[in-house]
């Protein structure tokens, strides 16, 4: 989701919606959370927010916890587990 540009992540929870039965799940780790979108990407910035955002009201939030980050160190990650309604 982070390599997706902002502009098209409507499209990515459009085809979540799609290919995924009610029941099915969409994991993610969000990263790189409080990273500015206007600082550009990729990685662009997300949140868990963007992500429910650009999934709809087809998914229900399941999870949402911070991680031990191994990556950059000022952005921070969040595991992320959505459930197709």
């Amino acid at each position: 989701f982070c390599a997706i540009d902002p502009q098209d992540r409507p499209a990515f929870g459009e085809l979540a919606r799609r290919l995924l039965r009610p029941g099915g799940r969409v994991a993610s780790i969000v990263y790189p959370a409080g990273k500015a979108l206007a600082s550009g990407g990729p990685p662009w910035g997300m949140s868990t927010v963007d992500l429910a955002g650009a999934l709809g009201s087809g998914f229900r939030q399941v999870e949402d916890q911070p991680v031990v980050s191994c990556g950059h160190p000022s952005w921070a990650e969040r595991w992320a587990l959505f459930a197709r309604v």
